[in-house]
């Protein structure tokens, strides 16, 4: 069965699940290298923001779709398509949260370090 479903609408989606996947594999870049720390990709806040922009323009964007656009094949295997990237993100976030807390752990770290030797290099000053 089908529906008056665009082509130009089920184009748009799949260009949407394309850029959606390469935002996230981007996100999972690091893993397994010299840029991932415990197996937890860094994450780059140009891609986390990309991301975002597209899932926001994605929400709006669907809410205007016609239901009965279900009916149509190729749109149904589309939408299946950006549920599955959806539910991936959504077992990733959990991950990169942690990463992200660690990573604000350890630059607080180093603020408070350099904030001690910077006091330590003005006190030393005084003295000479």
């Amino acid at each position: 069965m089908s529906t008056d479903l665009s082509p130009n609408m089920i184009e748009r989606m799949r260009l949407l699940n394309r850029r959606v996947r390469e935002l996230m594999k981007g996100m999972r870049a690091g893993e397994g290298n010299d840029t991932a720390v415990g197996g937890v990709p860094l994450v780059e806040v140009g891609n986390f923001d990309n991301l975002l922009g597209e899932l926001t323009r994605a929400a709006a964007w669907l809410q205007r779709v016609p239901p009965d656009a279900m009916l149509d094949v190729a749109w149904t295997k589309e939408i299946s398509d950006y549920r599955r990237s959806l539910e991936c993100l959504q077992q990733a976030l959990p991950a990169i949260h942690d990463r992200l807390l660690a990573e604000k752990v350890r630059l607080e770290g180093t603020r408070t370090h350099l904030a001690a030797v910077s006091a330590w290099a003005g006190i030393s000053k005084q003295t000479l």
